[in-house]
């Protein structure tokens, strides 16, 4: 695994890039349940917060299993983050991400008693980025890799697993 800071700071750099993620629990029986998610907040550790209603069927899931997955994608840059999920309703905590767009669904604002935060502590990482001045490099690389009939290098700046 590779935990070096510039990574580290890249892979959170490429995360808070996304406002949408799929949040993947256990399900019923080894059922494996993903959706779409608005992303709440990315924090500097790597935790991301999302905003569910308590009536959810993932908060069943959440509660009987907890290890969940993230997987987040762009046409050039891709990561996924294994980790716990939580649930809470700190009031703090909703005070500081609540976004009006989350109205549609909680009416009565950030007091709605339906509202949950699921918090999810990352804990390992991986991030593909084809994304930029790599998306050159990496092309160049491929073509003279062709042209030698090999495959081309992918570094530490293109992949990486980090422990979060």
């Amino acid at each position: 695994m590779t935990d070096g800071a510039y990574n580290r700071d890249h892979f959170l750099a490429i995360l808070r890039k996304f406002d949408t993620a799929v949040l993947v629990t256990h399900g019923a029986g080894t059922d494996l349940h993903g959706r779409p998610m608005q992303v709440a907040s990315v924090e500097d550790s790597g935790d991301i917060y999302f905003s569910t209603n308590a009536a959810s069927p993932k908060i069943d899931e959440i509660a009987a299993v907890p290890n969940s997955l993230v997987i987040l994608q762009s046409k050039k840059q891709f990561a996924t983050i294994r980790g716990i999920a939580t649930l809470t309703r700190d009031a703090s905590t909703i005070a500081r991400l609540w976004s009006e767009d989350w109205r549609v669904w909680f009416p009565k604002g950030k007091d709605d008693p339906s509202l949950r935060l699921i918090h999810f502590q990352a804990q390992a990482g991986e991030f593909w980025d084809r994304g930029g001045i790599k998306a050159l490099a990496f092309a160049f690389e491929a073509a003279a890799s062709v042209a030698r009939g090999a495959t081309p290098e992918v570094n530490n700046e293109m992949n990486a697993k980090l422990k979060l």
